[in-house]
């Protein structure tokens, strides 16, 4: 059970995270604190005048600062600091105990002198303590929760005792009362100047144990905000690899990826025209960031659309569309992804040119069909991979674009399939002629296509 407010290994990522999350709690026990102090302090306006209202403001504005001071606690940077200000939260835990306990057992100043002490125990505010105790709970630390209740327990039993050496007051053992008629066990009873110690341990173990039961809920709402976070921090870095839809299925275990299944899906092969006779003029920094670039104008567009973004293969993009999770209307967005990363592209050779760097042209390849989608290779190196003659066809559709000079070579039923479900893309779509033969390199049977022209002047159907 971990102590205090701090995380071991604080410099990793997680352990940031969770101060974030422990500092927020702070923050808001602080603002409710506030709240709730502010609620009685009305309250005692009803109940209370003179010096006895003042006395009762005034331990309310302590436990407000000593709040102010447990948030603060929280807030250092400094290293060399952070196990004295652990030390310093749970010295003003208790002093908050002892504070409460002292504006409920000490007589307010204008109480009356004939006024028992003892009758303080009686007047049930020893709900206070179990009031300020909750607080605890928002400390994400059960190690303070559990400390706040032995705080407030033995600032109970103690205020008990003190009342017992004041005045008039005493008490009763069991022994005492089986020797007593039961007029004499109601007198003693109902003696203002009574004290019942048996009454006051059971309500200092009563404020011990649920102390101890805030402590487990908060090392249970501990570890599942761990988990949160490093599910967090896994998707984010797992997004910064795979698209969100596949990044969050791997987050979640991949228990679907590990069987094959067979989908309907469209698939796009993207790839740099020349890019080998590109590289040769580039540093391989300059390759590098050529790439990245490419890649990042490729998978805005990819992510914009709704797509997975399968894989890079040196310059060339592979992503699909209803792959991983069923997606209306698939055909129609993988077009929509084709185009804008043409125009991308265009755009992006245009701003090369003005700088006096070589043109970029790009080749896309989009078909649409069944496809197998599942993980491929062993426990130490698995790989999503999206299988299939709709696979293969793509890539050779891609592969014509420079035969043809083409931004976009996709196959017909594709195009059909992408104006039946999106009859916006109509002036896209007539831009596309269609190309002589009847079929595709490596595949047996017929598959039309379409090419549109490299350089087109069109815009992106989003």
């Amino acid at each position: 059970m971990q102590f205090g407010l701090a995380m071991p290994h604080e410099g990793n990522a997680d352990a940031r995270a969770f101060s974030r999350e422990q500092k927020a709690g702070a923050l808001l026990a602080f603002r409710v604190r506030a709240l709730g102090c502010l609620v009685i302090g009305l309250t005692l306006m009803l109940r209370a005048s003179g010096e006895a209202l003042a006395f009762y403001l005034g331990m309310l504005g302590l436990l407000v600062l000593t709040g102010w001071l447990f948030y603060q606690t929280t807030r250092t940077r400094w290293s060399a600091w952070r196990r004295t200000m652990r030390w310093a939260r749970f010295a003003l835990v208790a002093a908050d105990m002892a504070i409460i306990t002292a504006a409920l057992i000490a007589p307010a100043p204008g109480t009356p002198e004939a006024w028992p002490h003892a009758m303080q125990l009686r007047l049930g505010n020893v709900g206070f303590l179990f009031l300020f105790l909750a607080f605890s709970g928002l400390s994400y630390s059960p190690g303070l929760a559990l400390w706040a209740g032995f705080a407030a327990g033995g600032a109970w039993l103690l205020g008990v005792i003190w009342i017992l050496g004041e005045g008039e007051s005493f008490t009763r053992g069991a022994g005492d009362f089986a020797a007593m008629e039961i007029d004499g066990i109601i007198a003693t009873l109902l003696d203002p100047n009574y004290v019942s110690v048996i009454s006051a341990a059971q309500e200092a173990l009563l404020l011990l144990l649920v102390g101890a039961v805030i402590a487990s809920a908060v090392w249970r709402g501990r570890r599942q905000a761990l988990r949160q976070i490093g599910a967090a921090r896994e998707r984010a870095t797992l997004a910064r690899y795979f698209s969100p839809d596949l990044a969050a299925e791997l987050t979640q275990g991949a228990a679907g990826l590990e069987e094959l299944k067979v989908s309907e899906a469209t698939i796009l092969f993207a790839d740099i025209f020349g890019f080998t006779r590109l590289a040769e003029a580039m540093t391989p920094e300059e390759t590098i960031a050529f790439l990245r670039e490419f890649h990042a104008l490729a998978t805005a567009e990819v992510f914009a659309n709704r797509g997975t973004l399968n894989k890079f293969i040196g310059d060339e993009v592979m992503a699909s569309f209803g792959a991983i999770h069923p997606m209306e209307r698939a055909p129609a967005a993988a077009l929509a992804c084709a185009a804008g990363i043409a125009r991308r592209v265009y755009d992006w050779s245009e701003a090369r040119v003005a700088r006096g760097l070589p043109p970029v042209q790009v080749g896309i390849g989009v078909h649409f069909g069944k496809v197998v989608v599942g993980n491929i290779g062993d426990s130490r190196c698995l790989e999503l991979a999206v299988l299939g003659d709709v696979v293969n066809i793509a890539s050779r559709l891609q592969e014509r674009t420079r035969e043809e000079n083409a931004a976009i070579v996709a196959s017909v039923d594709l195009l059909e399939a992408a104006g039946r479900d999106v009859p916006e893309l109509a002036p896209l779509l007539a831009a596309f002629a269609p190309l002589p033969g009847e079929s595709v390199r490596g595949k047996l049977g017929a598959v039309r296509c379409a090419a549109l022209p490299g350089g087109a002047d069109f815009f992106p159907v989003h």
